[in-house]
């Protein structure tokens, strides 16, 4: 009884496409959820003043890039 190579590579294939990917993908997006959840716990349960200063830090980044858009778009040079 000989095996032909071709059929079982394409079975096999066959198999890890809509067996193995399907479980590993599963596997990997539960593990993610499962970390945002416990991170957003983690977050939810600082104390006030850790999430004042972690407010703070947002507000100092969003204005750095509004300085910084303003100036590559360059809207205070003069223009020729």
């Amino acid at each position: 009884m000989k095996i032909d190579q071709e059929e079982f590579n394409r079975k096999a294939q066959h198999i890890i496409d809509t067996v193995v990917k399907p479980q590993v993908e599963h596997y990997e997006n539960v593990k993610t959820q499962g970390l945002i959840r416990k991170h957003n716990e983690k977050l939810k349960n600082d104390p006030w003043h850790v999430k004042l200063r972690r407010w703070w830090k947002f507000q100092r980044w969003i204005l750095i890039c509004k300085i910084l858009f303003i100036y590559e778009t360059n809207i205070f040079r003069k223009k020729k």
